[in-house]
């Protein structure tokens, strides 16, 4: 599916900071928003 809008880094900021996304759920790439599984217990354990 061709996406018909593409997100600049700004707009997307704007959308976390206004609580339409909620931060760490979605990530933009080639300015697509996608939303991202949440990290498991592991991978939360080895970032620290």
């Amino acid at each position: 599916m061709k996406t018909l809008l593409k997100w600049t880094v700004t707009e997307y900021h704007h959308l976390i900071n206004t609580g339409i996304l909620i931060d760490g759920h979605t990530e933009l790439l080639h300015g697509e928003i996608v939303e991202i599984s949440p990290e498991s217990a592991i991978h939360t354990q080895i970032k620290e």
